[in-house]
């Protein structure tokens, strides 16, 4: 997984964060069933986004597991992930590896992980001149902006109007039925916003009986991902003691990602 790669995963976990089970926004007039599904979905979560949101939540802890990463469909699901939003400025990525709990965060502009111990030599590997250059400027932009839309968030209710939602049907999901919603950016927005957006979409599996989402899959271009959602919470103000940065964490780069994510997967991280 290079660069892009990584960090177009990082979008699909953040997309994964759309799906919420908070309280359901106002039916849109005329819209057909897989929108309003798509419009409870997004919405709430959004909404944590805006700028100034318009309801009490500031925070948002998810609990999922991957179930495949590209042509790659796991049997069993990889080690399960937690993260924990606080927008504009902090979120905690934590999962288990064969040695520690590894945490990779942020604060503002400034990027982070943990423990130290672990991540260090990475660090220090992709620094060293005789086998990497400094990072450019291009690289880094996109990971650290404020995690905000510049849109109040009474306003987002006429997002949903910018999506195309499609129903395809239904499917067994661990025993229980599950709706399948299918949404992408409306062709014309997605021209005109980039064309990694003309080929990017998301698909819902949403349960039959709860209504709440239970698995998320995305596509980037070439890039493609499944989450399993455990559990997703939602709450006043994230707790400093989760979203804080530990004493035995370190400052990373973007790029530094490239080499986390080899890790996390078993393989031996590639050099920039």
């Amino acid at each position: 997984m290079n660069h892009r790669s990584t960090l177009h995963f990082l979008i699909l976990t953040a997309l994964t964060l759309l799906v919420g089970t908070s309280p359901a926004p106002a039916q849109i007039p005329g819209a057909t069933p897989p929108l309003q599904d798509a419009a409870r979905t997004l919405l709430p979560i959004l909404d944590l986004f805006a700028n100034p949101p318009t309801g009490k939540s500031r925070s948002l802890t998810l609990k999922a597991e991957i179930e495949a990463l590209g042509s790659n469909q796991f049997q069993h699901p990889l080690p399960s992930f937690e993260i924990i939003l606080a927008p504009p400025k902090k979120a905690v990525f934590s999962t288990k590896t064969s040695v520690s709990v590894l945490q990779i965060g942020r604060d503002g502009n400034t990027l982070w992980a943990a423990p130290a111990s672990l991540i260090q030599p990475l660090v220090q590997a992709l620094e060293s001149p005789d086998q990497v250059s400094p990072p450019k400027r291009t690289d880094l932009p996109m990971l650290v902006r404020p995690m905000q839309i510049p849109v109040p968030g009474k306003i987002l209710a006429l997002l949903p109007m910018l999506f195309d939602a499609k129903d395809s049907g239904k499917a067994d999901f661990l025993g229980k039925t599950a709706r399948l919603v299918d949404v992408r950016v409306m062709p014309e927005l997605a021209q005109l916003l980039g064309p990694e957006l003309t080929t990017s979409s998301l698909r819902l599996w949403i349960d039959d009986s709860s209504g709440n989402p239970v698995r998320v899959g995305g596509r980037f271009q070439k890039e493609s991902a499944v989450i399993r959602i455990q559990s997703l919470q939602f709450s006043p103000e994230a707790s400093p003691a989760a979203t804080n940065r530990p004493e035995n964490a370190v400052t990373i780069q973007p790029h530094h990602l490239n080499a986390i994510s080899a890790l996390l997967r078993g393989e031996t991280p590639n050099r920039r």
